[in-house]
């Protein structure tokens, strides 16, 4: 009877272990469990700052594009503008050269003219 007794001592004994070991496993799992919830939120919080940022670096592509072309259409612009004043700058020595001629044509035609009016007051 006392072995017997010895025996069912034992066997608590070893059910109990058997419980401690259940509820250290059962409190590993549920610290893995939050861990996992845990990382699991993490991980959709960076995929949510990554939409983020993915959106700020269209946005910012989109403006730089636009940017790039406003530059292209004022460059354009400013070389249209460039040639028109070359053009101008090559009417206007045009001008000037014909002005010139015109300018010794008037002073040959008034030397002419005053020769022939000495001529005439000569005669």
């Amino acid at each position: 009877m006392e072995q017997l007794k010895k025996r069912l001592a034992a066997y608590r004994d070893e059910i109990e272990q058997h419980k401690q070991r259940a509820d250290e496993a059962d409190e590993a799992r549920n610290k893995a469990e939050e861990e996992k919830d845990r990382t699991q939120f993490e991980l959709e919080e960076a995929l949510r700052k990554i939409k983020v940022l993915e959106s700020d670096l269209d946005t910012a592509e989109s403006k730089l594009n636009n940017q790039i072309s406003y530059k292209k259409a004022a460059d354009d612009r400013c070389d249209e503008l460039e040639q028109k004043l070359k053009s101008a700058e090559y009417e206007i020595s045009k001008l000037e050269t014909d002005l010139e001629t015109v300018k010794r044509e008037k002073e040959k035609a008034d030397n002419e003219l005053k020769q022939a009016l000495e001529d005439i007051e000569g005669i």
